[in-house]
């Protein structure tokens, strides 16, 4: 929960969700391409704009917060090693 309370941005948050370090910000877009897909980054990047107070684009709402949802499932499960 402090780890948590200490990110101050949508990417610090996403770093500490993706490698249990929020340092590791620009590693985000690639790891999560590897595990969600490319659309998972764009799906971010409207995140980071609602979040900074831009209007983001969002034609089909509720298909995007299933799209965030499914790429929280998959974040938050742990990757084993082979």
């Amino acid at each position: 929960a402090a780890a948590v309370e200490r990110c101050t941005a949508l990417m610090e948050l996403a770093a500490l969700g993706l490698f249990g370090d929020s340092t590791r910000t620009g590693e985000v877009y690639g790891e999560l391409r590897r595990r969600c897909g490319a659309d998972a980054i764009d799906h971010l990047k409207r995140c980071q704009e609602g979040a900074h107070g831009h209007a983001a684009v969002v034609p089909l709402p509720q298909q995007f917060v299933a799209d965030i949802a499914r790429i929280a499932e998959i974040v938050r499960k742990p990757e084993v090693a082979p």
